[in-house]
């Protein structure tokens, strides 16, 4: 019966640690892409700030044009904000309480752009980088 237990449980523990490295792999790959000067562009999730109830929505976030692009995965709609628009208010980790997590590497940011404010939530390297493009500092906006 334990031996049962123990075979059901590892398939899904290896899965799972397969996944995470899959996530790191693809975040080192964007960031190493970025930093030889392409675009940048990486998934992430969003949300309505302030509103905690609210659920993350899948989408990615792109650098297009001189603008921010956040493409949400559940409609055709694109919203877009010129770079120099966007501001990073305040930056901490992805809480388990908001309904989502994406491991300890995990950043949520409080973005303002064109007077509407999202949260999202990227991968650490991601997040590094969209600091870099936005001009703030690798520290920046971050809440204390």
């Amino acid at each position: 019966m334990i031996d049962d237990l123990i075979l059901s449980l590892l398939p899904g523990r290896l899965g799972a640690s397969w996944g995470v490295a899959l996530a790191r792999r693809g975040a080192r790959r964007r960031k190493a892409r970025f930093e030889r000067g392409g675009p940048f562009e990486a998934p992430c999730r969003i949300r309505v700030a302030g509103r905690a109830r609210f659920p993350w929505v899948g989408a990615r976030l792109a650098q297009r044009e001189g603008r921010l692009v956040f493409a949400p995965e559940w409609h055709f709609i694109q919203y877009t904000a010129p770079l120099a628009e966007v501001r990073i208010l305040s930056a901490g980790p992805v809480e388990p309480a908001d309904g989502w997590s994406r491991g300890q590497q995990a950043v949520a940011l409080h973005l303002t752009a064109n007077g509407h404010v999202v949260d999202v939530a990227l991968a650490g390297p991601d997040a590094e980088c969209l600091r870099r493009l936005l001009g703030e500092p690798a520290g920046g906006g971050e809440s204390a």
